[in-house]
């Protein structure tokens, strides 16, 4: 499920963090979106730093297996994505 899923970042140049969130809510509710307030301040706040939060199927439609790979996967993305870039 990667409809809201986010990529939120300051303006840089340089080297740069990322924060690769996955939101709490016991894989039974929540999305990403609702946890944009505090991700949009930690991407203005921390300098230099890209904030990525994913969203993933959730219980009880879908099994912990399922959400767990699905989390995986998104981590796996973003790292090939990122590889080539100076992230730290």
């Amino acid at each position: 499920n990667d409809s809201g899923n986010s990529i939120l970042h300051p303006m840089f140049k340089t080297k740069f963090n990322l924060i690769f969130h996955i939101h709490g809510g016991g894989f039974l509710g929540n999305t990403s979106q609702q946890h944009q307030s505090y991700l949009s301040n930690w991407s203005i706040s921390i300098k230099n730093t890209i904030v990525v939060s994913i969203d993933y199927s959730l219980a009880p439609e879908y099994s912990l297996e399922q959400q767990v790979q699905e989390s995986f996967i998104s981590y796996l993305l973003l790292v090939q994505k990122y590889i080539d870039l100076n992230v730290n």
